[in-house]
């Protein structure tokens, strides 16, 4: 007997090192092509958890990009302190939750249909595509199948086992989950639902109430209270912040019933016909499930699900009891079957619907039931068809029979596994991920990296300074300093000998003619295909940009002007070049306004004939401009069509943006660029 116990337990461990080493496989599979390029969601937790390593400190929520949980945010920092702001710690730590993300699934559908149940659930996992794809990417929602199948298998556990320690485990885990993703927020409710129904449902304690005997059990409702208290700071993040809270499901949520219908319509075709077109999730249009795990499907749920039900109702079905408890109980499966809904639901109920992140949480169910559907039929076949073998003597038939009975399914997954290598192999590959994945500012930023002097400013256009693969990255191009703009906004330009500018030329192929009127400009690299998509130039500013201060409004900005007409006409346009400069670092930002008015002047209760307020280039605001920049700027007046004729001032000023308050000069708060301005 301990013999068979330890064959049993070195059969099951080797199934299990076998499942995580091709689960690892298909993750690891071009992981390396993943290395330039990075997300722009994936950047953002990139520079969410460098700031945790720069500043220390336990926080339960990061407001922008619409606000997102921790938790992912901690989990990336070991692997950005040991190898750097780079792709490959974001990969590597997606990896690795990939991976555990099956063994997860193993222990869940372990304690709910047995240990056979749980290694199909875990073959099953480790070869689906949606998952592959996910164990290559370093988006927050992938961790909370990791921690929300745990959290559940600890809670079965719990059940089972019926400890304090048990339950607190248990609720440390669904503590942990709110800090994952909203979609999660789902699962939560499951969990408690289900802790409040073991606790009345208990054998453990009697005692009576008003003369009534009840049945409860405070150990669930311990671990209720256990995980309240660590998901307090979250929820007290997000009452303060309602808004905040809200803003991202208020934005994509769906309004009517048309479209539940449409949504379920495309996720009904999404399993088997047509998957998302999204090429950042997914080989545009691959279905979820590939022809050998809908065989699988056929094979483990249907026919293995009828004969289960046919078997339960006969009397003398001695085999069907022999299934492990969890497998013959209805409650598992109506359990997984509602973790499957739950889990779907908040793609069912958004706009873009096949956005697989937002439902990346029905893989745990979707491989428990496929697990679990497989054991049932591999047993219901080998237990009617097992003495027959046995007692027969050998003949070819038979031994088939047998041989499909034990590998068909195996074969099947080892066929999905396939699928799924060469699927990824065509996605990663693809020319359509190239925006998507943000390859055009990593190379860039590579190729800066490696040829530039260390000292020369870097600009990239068209972005902005928070632009997050730039933040991301900038550690690679220090010390040199780096920013970024809209060309159609403004332009920067430093006093130096040289700056080099990266620009998306596949999106504004004439970046180099808007810049060239004030620098000298050459091409210093070009990305090396048919058409480039992107080129880094070499320029050096104009000397006479510099010379000249201009007026100095609150001594904190230097303007000057050109094309102040002399004549204004009803109804024309009149188009100001500004020229800016940051006499001291800024903090804030600042609206420039050009004003046209005759006499009286408007403060002295005359007409404002023309008014423009321009913010100061939005894409890349003062406070990040250098008080060695030149920044160049396009103001447009409009003259309102009753102008009459006569003589006018053309004035401009400066005001904070936020308070409205003007900076001043020695004559005032504005600055008369024309005084004779004559319209005929």
């Amino acid at each position: 007997m301990k013999s068979a116990q330890s064959l049993s337990h070195a059969r099951r461990l080797f199934a299990l090192v076998a499942i995580l080493l091709l689960a690892s496989a298909l993750r690891a599979r071009d992981l390396s092509l993943m290395f330039a390029m990075v997300h722009y969601d994936e950047a953002y937790y990139g520079v969410d958890a460098l700031s945790l390593l720069e500043q220390p400190r336990l926080t339960p929520f990061f407001p922008e990009n619409f606000g997102r949980e921790s938790l992912w945010m901690y989990a990336l920092t070991p692997a950005l302190a040991a190898f750097g702001s780079t792709a490959f710690a974001l990969r590597i730590t997606a990896f690795f939750t990939g991976v555990l993300t099956v063994a997860g699934v193993y222990r869940l559908g372990r304690e709910l249909f047995g240990v056979r149940a749980g290694i199909w659930a875990a073959a099953v996992l480790a070869v689906l595509f949606w998952h592959v794809v996910a164990g290559h990417q370093a988006f927050r929602a992938h961790l909370y199948p990791l921690i929300g199948a745990l959290a559940f298998a600890l809670l079965l556990c719990a059940r089972r086992l019926d400890t304090w320690r048990a339950w607190a485990w248990a609720s440390i885990a669904f503590g942990a989950l709110v800090y994952t993703y909203i979609a999660a927020r789902g699962w939560l409710v499951l969990g408690a639902g289900y802790c409040v129904l073991a606790s009345l449902a208990s054998w453990r304690f009697n005692f009576s109430v008003f003369s009534v005997p009840l049945r409860f059990n405070p150990k669930p409702l311990f671990g209720i209270v256990i995980a309240i208290v660590i998901a307090a700071p979250l929820a007290v993040e997000l009452l303060a912040n309602p808004t905040l809270a809200g803003q991202r499901a208020e934005q994509v949520s769906i309004r009517t019933v048309e479209q539940l219908v449409e949504n379920l319509i495309l996720w009904a075709r999404a399993w088997f016909i047509e998957g998302s077109h999204d090429v950042a999730y997914n080989l545009p249009g691959r279905p979820i499930l590939d022809l050998p795990l809908v065989i699988m499907v056929g094979l483990g749920v249907v026919v293995g699900g009828v004969r289960v039900v046919r078997n339960s109702n006969r009397q003398d079905a001695k085999d069907a009891k022999k299934l492990t408890s969890f497998l013959a109980s209805l409650a598992s499966w109506r359990f997984i079957f509602i973790l499957f809904v739950i889990s779907l639901a908040p793609a069912l109920l958004t706009t873009d619907t096949l956005k697989p992140l937002r439902a990346v949480g029905v893989v745990v169910p979707l491989a428990i039931l496929m697990g679990a559907g497989i054991t049932t039929w591999e047993f219901l076949f080998k237990r009617e068809r097992g003495e027959e073998i046995k007692n027969a003597k050998f003949s070819l038939p038979l031994f088939l029979f047998a041989s499909w009975i034990s590998f068909f399914p195996l074969l099947l997954l080892l066929w999905s596994g396939v699928n799924s290598a060469r699927d990824f192999s065509a996605w990663v590959r693809s020319p359509d991920l190239y925006l998507p994945m943000e390859q055009h500012i990593y190379a860039g930023i590579e190729t800066i990296a490696a040829n530039v002097l260390p000292d020369a400013p870097v600009y990239f256009a068209p972005f902005t300074p928070a632009h997050p693969v730039i933040r991301l990255r900038q550690a690679a191009l220090a010390p040199r300093p780096i920013s970024a703009f809209e060309p159609g906004e403004c332009l920067r330009l430093p006093e130096v000998s040289e700056a080099y500018y990266f620009a998306l030329t596949l999106f504004d192929p004439g970046f180099a003619d808007r810049l060239r009127p004030y620098a000298d400009i050459e091409t210093a690299v070009t990305e090396q295909s048919g058409t480039p998509r992107w080129t880094i130039y070499r320029a050096q500013a104009d000397a006479a940009l510099f010379t000249e201060a201009g007026v100095i409004f609150g001594e904190r900005i230097a303007v000057r002007v050109q094309g102040a007409p002399t004549q204004i006409a009803a109804s024309a346009s009149v188009s100001l070049t500004v020229f800016m400069r940051a006499v001291v670092p800024l903090d804030r930002a600042y609206t420039l306004f050009v004003h046209l008015y005759g006499d009286p002047t408007p403060y002295e209760g005359g007409e404002l004939w023309g008014q423009a307020d321009a913010p100061l280039c939005t894409s890349s605001p003062p406070q990040t401009w250098r008080t060695d920049e030149v920044i160049i700027q396009l103001v447009t007046l409009t003259i309102a069509p009753e102008l009459p004729s006569g003589l006018y001032t053309l004035a401009i000023g400066i005001y904070d943006t936020l308070t409205g308050e003007r900076l001043t000069i020695a004559a005032g708060d504005t600055y008369a660029l024309a005084g004779g301005v004559t319209s005929p």
